[in-house]
């Protein structure tokens, strides 16, 4: 009976280390830092996380405030990983996407976000006139610290080491651009435009917010002509403006001051809405990808010496303003009387030729009605990459 009674607990023993030496061979599930944990064993588990810790511990960690960009080493802020509770949500398996969990010192990251606050602070500016233009006010920023805290933690918990903090408290300015704007007797918005920066380069991101600020608040006196060439002058390299893409003679080349059409072509779009009298307005050569922020038809190039946009206001004075927002740039008309005009734009292909193997001729028709009267009608043509063909007929169906 006693042999019996052993030879159960030795089987039991062999059955028990048996499942346990099965559960410590069975592979885990999970993605850390991008790496899949399938082909880990659990007994492999401990000292991998050991080995990755210390792999993301000795990688730089890039922060971004408020424009401000500096670059540390992680245990600076005396993080370090806590693998045993990282190891039962593994084992868990609490989630596909395996979180970082750490400890730092909570000492020396409040004083490293206080540094950032006082190295990034910017001040309120008040609105202002000065000469001929609306100086716009501008918030200032702080930067939240106990929010920023929690950003970062949370960032840092994802795995990222580029993190950009936009905790800020916003402080307003005690002279707001609405009060300037009464004061001048320019209260009410006449038109909004924007056009997308997405996927623009760097180059001719500079050289829209360059010749943005260049139109950026001007005060256009009723009847008074406004020149987009006279006030933004040339866009040359001794200008000031970068080399990037332009269009001559309807195909895309290098060349100095790229992307100032899309300034002018925002506020033609804008002045559409309005009474605005145009005089002067040119299409591109070509249209293609690069000059798509505008639908063909409704563009205004621009060129110092030969193609202006010219216009003006019979019946009121006028304040422009031309600025980036995030990956916009947006056109607004402020005016002395509320818009009551009823304007609609309407573009329609008149024909779509191939031209060549690679290239095609589109010409477009655009109708512009106040109510029921036609003011504008006028046709564009372009030289197009034929490879745009269907892409510009379902644009217009």
């Amino acid at each position: 009976m006693l042999r019996r009674w052993h030879l159960i607990l030795l089987i039991t023993e062999i059955v028990l280390l048996s499942l346990f030496l099965s559960s410590c061979s069975q592979p885990i599930e999970g993605n850390l830092l991008g790496v899949d944990l399938g082909d880990l064993k659990k007994s492999e588990l401990s000292s991998f996380l050991e080995i990755m810790g210390e792999r993301w511990l000795e990688s730089p960690l890039s922060l971004k405030v408020n424009g401000l960009t500096i670059s540390l080493n992680k245990k600076e802020l005396g993080i370090s990983w806590n693998i045993e509770a990282m190891k039962r949500f593994i084992l868990k398996g609490e989630g596909e996407t395996v979180p970082l969990m750490f400890s730092w010192d909570e000492e020396k990251v409040k004083s490293l976000l206080d540094d950032l606050a006082q190295k990034t602070y910017s001040t309120p500016e008040d609105a202002r006139l000065e000469e001929k233009r609306v100086i716009p006010s501008r918030e200032g920023k702080k930067l939240d610290g106990e929010r920023a805290i929690s950003e970062l933690r949370k960032a840092l918990s994802r795995g990222k080491e580029e993190i950009t903090l936009t905790t800020f408290q916003l402080l307003q300015p005690k002279i707001d651009t609405s009060l300037i704007l009464e004061k001048l007797g320019t209260p009410h918005l006449l038109a909004r435009y924007q056009t997308s920066l997405e996927g623009k380069d760097e180059p001719t991101v500079y050289n829209i917010q360059k010749a943005s600020s260049s139109i950026n608040g001007y005060i256009l006196e009723k009847g008074e002509i406004f020149s987009f060439n006279n006030i933004v002058g040339r866009a040359e390299k001794e200008d000031g403006y970068l080399e990037t893409n332009i269009m001559v003679n309807g195909r895309l080349s290098p060349g100095y001051g790229g992307g100032v059409c899309q300034v002018s072509s925002t506020l033609y779009n804008a002045l559409l809405g309005t009474e605005a009298q145009i005089l002067e307005r040119h299409p591109h050569s070509g249209y293609s990808e690069t000059t798509s922020y505008v639908p063909p038809g409704r563009d205004a190039a621009v060129s110092y010496g030969s193609k202006d946009l010219r216009f003006f206001y019979p019946t009121q004075k006028v304040v422009i303003f031309a600025y980036l927002q995030e990956e916009s740039l947006i056109c607004e008309i402020w005016g002395e009387k509320e818009n009551s005009l009823q304007k609609t734009w309407e573009t329609q292909i008149v024909s779509l030729e191939r031209k060549g193997e690679k290239e095609g001729l589109l010409t477009v028709e655009t109708t512009v009605r106040n109510g029921e009267k036609i003011e504008y009608r006028y046709q564009d043509t372009y030289l197009i990459p034929w490879e745009l063909e269907q892409k510009i007929k379902e644009e217009f169906q």
